[in-house]
């Protein structure tokens, strides 16, 4: 009984965060302010900015809800192709986290990955540390952080082929898909992603024949999955990892469809 009580008041607080966190989001859109010599325009940006500044000013006395919607700001700048415009937001969050959830729960798990990807090019040893800490504590909230976890230990790949010993790579970024493909499933596009993003280590390291090998993989996971739903960003990069690889293997006739059709998605998915 007491257990069940316990549960009770846990799902209870967990639904009101996330209520607060969908209201807060609504207004972001609602309370949003053309800019002035811009046509009238609000650039997404313009709405991350105001939403960090909205956090700190309204949400201090309700950190769970801060912290949240701080690694959702700091998300949504890295999407944006910005992701250092979410620094100041995202350390801000991470601290709540830590402090209000814990270091084994997504929200910090989320945050540490995302600062770990800032990190990497300024502080590579920095970024490996978080990237250890969110792979040896999203263990623990498996299946829920795998693609996560996939995600750490392929940019701990990332970094290593960047290194005196690229080699060291390879097993790394083959942790991400095994990880993937364990827990999101054979098919699932972060599955094929971190195929693809394998194949293209071993081609920048010379290693063509693993690279077509894996690219072509990836592409016909691609086609199985998303071949009916044609554009598909999943699909389009697929098509690219393929092509790519079978350029470099001198075979240019074979790439060129591979292309083709990877410009005409990308042309309709940009529309």
């Amino acid at each position: 009984l007491g257990v069940a009580i316990y549960q009770a008041r846990v799902a209870k607080i967990e639904a009101a965060r996330a209520d607060e966190v969908k209201r807060f989001i609504g207004t972001i859109f609602k309370d949003a302010v053309p800019r002035a010599g811009a046509g009238g325009e609000v650039l997404a940006k313009d709405l991350l900015l105001s939403a960090e500044q909205r956090i700190e000013r309204e949400l201090s006395g309700n950190p769970r809800v801060a912290a949240e919607l701080g690694v959702i700001v700091a998300e949504s700048f890295a999407f944006l192709g910005v992701p250092d415009m979410g620094e100041k937001a995202l350390r801000a969050a991470l601290g709540r986290a830590e402090a209000e959830f814990g270091p084994a729960h997504m929200i910090t798990i989320r945050a540490k990955v995302q600062l770990a990807g800032i990190m990497k090019h300024r502080e590579p040893q920095v970024a490996d540390g978080l990237f250890d800490e969110v792979i040896r504590v999203g263990d623990q909230l498996l299946p829920t952080s795998a693609e996560l976890i996939a995600d750490a230990w392929s940019e701990k790949g990332f970094m290593a082929s960047k290194t005196v010993t690229p080699e060291s790579a390879f097993p790394m970024m083959q942790r991400a898909v095994e990880y993937a493909e364990k827990h999101l499933g054979s098919h699932h596009k972060a599955t094929i992603f971190y195929i693809g993003l394998l194949a293209n280590t071993y081609g920048v390291h010379g290693k063509l024949d693993e690279q077509l090998k894996h690219a072509k993989d990836a592409y016909e996971r691609a086609q199985t999955a998303f071949g009916g739903q044609r554009p598909h960003n999943m699909l389009t990069a697929a098509e690219r990892f393929y092509g790519s690889a079978l350029r470099r293997l001198d075979r240019p006739v074979d790439s060129i469809p591979h292309f083709e059709r990877a410009l005409a998605d990308q042309r309709q998915l940009d529309t």
